[in-house]
């Protein structure tokens, strides 16, 4: 009985011993959200008093802000079907933008190409460099007759990020919404597939100058590139013509270079919660953020 006393008692000295800032971070969790002002220029820096965290409806405490780190897997997924048969010149130089930008950041992702015209098919696997996709890219063709399966990629690349225990996997796509989209699977099936891995699934859609596809493959592909990619913390760029998709990806990995971690506490002993609201004080301002709660 006293050397289970003894043992008792040590137990709770070391316990007391442990310093208060290293038994909060093993609840600490982080989010990596994007703000912009009214012009759409991203707001670099922010205090923890400017954002409010709430998981399931309970608010949380903000610990701080910082830059957040670069995706630690990049892939880009690209149309290369029918619909890109005329947009082939401009797709190479926006995607070349794209990947300047990426290429810049410090460290530098891990990058991966695969297009899904006809199917999804990996051209150029994960590498250290953006060399091996920048490469490829310069020698992008269209695939005659050939439609998209665009949620059918988003689904295996994810399933590639989870096995590979990526632990910032990000998703970039170019969709053509003037093709037609031959995946069956739904936009439930590649909510779950993102959640499932953390990936973040950022867009740039070239609207369809014919309006909005009414068959269902394309509303579901138009809830990916609406709900789906607003709830996995990503966003979808619209650009009008192929005039505009350089723009569009320079924008876009902006925004991806301009990201913020903000890092806020959870309670050790709780169920982990399922909706994330992230929301920031500031007038004018825009928030991208996910609302899947991380477990």
């Amino acid at each position: 009985m006293k050397s289970a006393l003894f043992a008792a008692i040590a137990a709770s000295v070391t316990l007391a011993a442990v310093p208060a800032a290293q038994q909060r971070e093993t609840r600490e969790r982080h989010v990596y959200i994007g703000v912009t002002d009214k012009a759409g220029t991203p707001v670099p820096t922010l205090a923890p008093a400017d954002v409010v965290i709430k998981e399931d409806g309970a608010a949380r405490e903000v610990l701080k802000i910082s830059p957040a780190p670069p995706p630690s897997h990049l892939m880009l997924l690209v149309d290369d079907g029918t619909v890109a048969e005329l947009l082939i010149p401009d797709l190479r130089i926006a995607l070349a933008s794209f990947l300047k930008i990426v290429d810049g950041m410090s460290p530098v992702p891990q990058v991966a190409l695969m297009t899904f015209g006809d199917r999804p098919t990996m051209v150029v696997p994960y590498s250290a460099s953006t060399l091996p996709v920048a490469e490829a890219v310069g020698k992008l063709f269209s695939r005659p007759q050939a439609g998209a399966h665009f949620l059918d990629a988003i689904v295996d690349t994810s399933a590639g990020m989870r096995r590979a225990k990526a632990p910032r996997p990000m998703i970039v796509a170019f969709v053509g919404e003037g093709g037609p989209e031959f995946s069956t699977i739904t936009h439930d099936r590649v909510a779950e597939s993102l959640q499932a891995s953390g990936a973040s699934l950022w867009t740039v859609a070239l609207q369809n100058p014919g309006g909005q596809a009414t068959y269902s493959e394309a509303r579901e592909r138009a809830q990916v590139l609406g709900d789906v990619a607003r709830d996995s913390g990503g966003q979808t760029k619209v650009v009008l013509n192929r005039q505009g998709l350089d723009s569009g990806f320079r924008a876009l990995g902006q925004a991806l270079s301009a990201r913020l971690d903000v890092t806020y506490a959870r309670p050790d002993n709780m169920i982990p919660p399922k909706r994330l609201e992230v929301e920031v004080k500031k007038p004018d301002t825009k928030v991208t953020a996910p609302r899947w709660a991380g477990q």
